[in-house]
């Protein structure tokens, strides 16, 4: 499927932690084109129908209906009824749900969630969607984003970490993976600030294990299981993201971002960055700039 990567946008404007807008749509058509974006996306469905298409089946929305859609996960949507078609989107990225001094088990929680996408729940039917508040929720977002009184930034924050819990119990109720333990958490954030820190240079799984104090065998099933993709894909996904960073705040060239975000050649970085946003990194520069993202 051919998509595009959606900018997050600048830092510093409305929209670069949430938004929540409405956007409608006269007749069948196809609404959004396959993208993806840095932010979790959530469709509540106001008037008309839609379809969702994603990885999974397609999923369609009528009348009350929510819909939730990962981070950097493929999606399109499609207008279905011949007269108006109208949603309610909010984004956020997962950002909001951190702080400095969080208890490691809700960064557990948090990040488990992330990381085990193929338990998600991907839609809630209106019923479900009125009886447990997340439409009111929903539209309590709206209301204080679009008036934008004094503190409306808080009050926004907080409904969102009110509407992500409800998704997080309804995901756990349902059955969701076995969470890791503490021990197995702080294990993981030790893989990943070690990731962090050396991504630029070589990063062997076996090192990363060395540092982790297990075996490679071991660590490489132990960091599969929790943190839901392969090691190797957690290295790519990370070098990827500090590139983009690159792309948007320097005038380096792209082989010398390459070089500093541990890549072995221009032409693997390049195929590389197209897997993961669909855009070359070229490509991904020229789309950054008409946002105001301006190269130094």
């Amino acid at each position: 499927m051919q998509f595009y990567h959606e900018s997050r946008k600048p830092l510093g404007t409305l929209g670069y932690l949430f938004e929540c807008t409405i956007q409608h749509r006269h007749g069948r058509s196809i609404f959004v084109a396959p993208h993806v974006h840095e932010y979790f996306e959530i469709l509540l469905c106001r008037e008309g129908a839609f379809r969702l298409e994603t990885g999974d089946a397609p999923v369609h929305l009528g009348v009350g209906d929510l819909a939730v859609i990962d981070p950097m996960e493929v999606h399109c949507t499609y207008a279905l009824d011949k007269g108006e078609n109208t949603y309610m989107v909010l984004k956020f990225v997962p950002e909001l749900m951190y702080s400095a001094e969080q208890p490691l088990y809700e960064l557990g929680t948090v990040s488990a969630y992330m990381r085990l996408r193929a338990s998600h729940r991907r839609l809630f039917e209106a019923r479900e969607v009125e009886s447990s508040g997340m439409g009111e929720i929903m539209e309590r977002i709206f209301s204080e984003y679009t008036a934008q009184e004094f503190g409306y930034a808080l009050s926004v924050r907080a409904e969102i970490m009110r509407l992500f819990v409800k998704i997080l119990r309804d995901w756990h109720a349902g059955g969701a993976p076995e969470l890791p333990d503490a021990e197995s958490m702080a294990q993981l954030q030790r893989a990943y600030e070690f990731i962090e820190a050396n991504y630029a240079g070589e990063v062997t799984l076996d090192a990363v294990a060395r540092h982790c104090n297990m075996s490679y065998t071991a660590f490489s099933r132990f960091f599969s299981k929790h943190a839901g993709r392969s090691f190797t894909e957690a290295l790519l996904l990370t070098r990827v993201k500090k590139s983009m960073r690159l792309i948007n705040s320097t005038d380096m060239s792209i082989t010398e971002i390459a070089a500093q975000t541990g890549f072995s050649s221009t032409s693997h970085y390049i195929r590389c960055f197209k897997a993961v946003t669909g855009k070359t990194p070229l490509k991904y520069r020229e789309a950054e700039r008409p946002h105001g993202i301006k190269v130094k």
